[in-house]
């Protein structure tokens, strides 16, 4: 059995990761974080959720590394071509819509 030394309620921990309550039982079931279902009721370990949210923030992302590895592979004095632009203008607005506060 999960001891938890501190808990959190599903809401709680999906803010702090800036999830879907839903997508943080996935995490659950995926056992990415530690969790106790006691009745109907969800315990989330806080430790866990901040472990889980420091990887989550570290690791960059497939579109982030495509248009890093495109740049990249670009020589410097060329112009970045449309495509590239335009997925860097979308990563970007990614990034602002979906950042936490």
């Amino acid at each position: 059995m999960i001891q938890l030394k501190s808990e959190l309620s599903v809401e709680r921990a999906a803010g702090i990761l800036g999830v879907s309550p839903r997508m943080l039982r996935i995490y659950i079931d995926e056992k990415k974080i530690k969790a106790l279902k006691v009745g109907r009721k969800w315990f989330v370990d806080a430790a866990s959720v901040e472990v889980f949210r420091a990887k989550l923030h570290s690791e960059p992302s497939v579109p982030e590394l495509a248009v890093k590895n495109e740049l990249i592979s670009q020589k410097a004095s060329e112009t970045p071509s449309p495509l590239t632009l335009q997925s860097l203008a979308c990563y970007r607005l990614s990034l602002e819509c979906f950042s936490l506060p």
